[in-house]
């Protein structure tokens, strides 16, 4: 072979390496370069993977083994699976982060995202649900739950606009636990009963002297007889052993109930998306309705570890009832006359709770969903 055939030979060598190569790079290219569209998705799909779950910090006094506190895991594992994980909740029962008396405020300076706690622990904040502290008669906590939050979702009170609310609850009805015997025909003189400030009137009219010690502080005060007795809900004995330092267990039946609401910091629900606005509104929804049927079981549960630990307890007749009410008579009117000033509106609260306290009554009667001892009383 010639040099020159040899030169041309080795040229065309080099050619053909130079075009696969070229050829290669451009396969590569196209295998690994998707269409623009299917990019920009896959770019998008990255983006969405990428974005932070929020984490909503959760708090209340209730200790963790509490039925306050089950429904409240629940609450918090329905709004993480309701988001998919957009949602995550740290968790923190018994106090931990805040008192009673501070967790209201703590909501409503950002430092926790939501809380449960009773209305009582912030004194004169929210006027307009006292309402629920007059004689109203209310029987149950299914009945007093479902009315707290007829009465929210009509007026929607501008005390409560430093929080968002999610649901409002009541822990009823409101029993007297002491350490000795309350005679149902006599009155309550010489006796210090601890109890939410909106409540003094009704134990006031009966004779006693109140007082307002934070409830974790109450079994101490009960057993170094600093207290004669307390009048809370009817879970006195899971949520806080008042089986240990109280004999007596008294149902009247007449009062009305302590209010709790569940409740959102402002700060927190304005970071949250509206799809996740969303959410938590539906699942409070919910649990607006689970929290009416948590008061009635756990009060259930709370009297029978009462009778198991051998509590007496005392249910007033309708004869009976019907004097403690006579002397409880003046309380509604003068609540209704001391605020009617600033809310000219008032009376119509008053007329509009008890109206919801008696239809929600005979719609407990109505499902057959049973009430504690000594209703109606007979």
């Amino acid at each position: 072979m010639s040099k020159r055939n040899k030169r041309l030979l080795r040229m065309g060598w080099i050619l053909l390496a130079v075009l696969l190569c070229v050829s290669l790079v451009a396969l590569t290219a196209c295998g690994t370069t998707p269409p623009a569209g299917q990019q920009e998705e896959e770019e998008e799909e990255e983006e969405e993977e990428e974005e932070p779950a929020v984490t909503l910090k959760v708090a209340t006094f209730f200790g963790p083994t509490t039925d306050q506190c089950v429904l409240l895991d629940a609450f918090c594992d329905a709004l993480e699976s309701s988001s998919d994980g957009a949602i995550e909740t740290d968790r923190y029962w018994g106090g931990v982060l805040a008192g009673g008396p501070e967790l209201y405020g703590a909501a409503a300076d950002g430092s926790i995202d939501i809380v449960f706690v009773p209305l009582l622990y912030s004194k004169g904040a929210f006027p307009e649900m006292d309402v629920f502290a007059q004689p109203v008669g209310i029987p149950s906590g299914w009945v007093g739950s479902h009315a707290v939050q007829d009465v929210w979702n009509e007026y929607e009170f501008s005390s409560f606009s430093d929080t968002h609310p999610l649901f409002f609850s009541m822990s009823a009805p409101l029993v007297i636990y002491t350490d000795g015997a309350v005679d149902p025909a006599g009155d309550l003189d010489g006796l210090l009963i601890r109890t939410g400030p909106p409540n003094n009137c009704v134990l006031q009219s009966l004779g006693a002297t109140t007082s307002s010690q934070p409830m974790p502080d109450v079994y101490d005060l009960i057993s170094k007889g600093t207290l004669d007795g307390v009048m809370i809900g009817c879970d006195g004995y899971t949520a806080w052993n008042l089986q240990d330092v109280t004999t007596h267990c008294t149902f009247s039946y007449a009062g009305g109930g302590d209010v709790f609401i569940t409740t959102m910091s402002n700060a927190a629900w304005d970071s949250l998306s509206a799809e996740l606005q969303q959410v938590v509104t539906d699942v409070s929804a919910d649990y607006a309705d689970e929290v009416c049927t948590m008061w009635d079981d756990t009060n259930k549960a709370s009297m029978q570890v009462g009778q198991d630990a051998g509590m007496v307890f005392i249910t007033l007749s309708a004869a009976e009832r019907d004097a403690w009410l006579t002397e409880m008579e003046d309380c509604a009117p003068n609540w209704v006359a001391a605020m009617e000033g600033e809310y000219p509106d008032v009376g119509e609260w008053v007329a509009y709770a008890q109206e919801r306290v008696d239809y929600w009554i005979d719609e407990q009667i109505d499902a057959g969903i049973s009430f504690l001892p000594g209703y109606p009383p007979s």
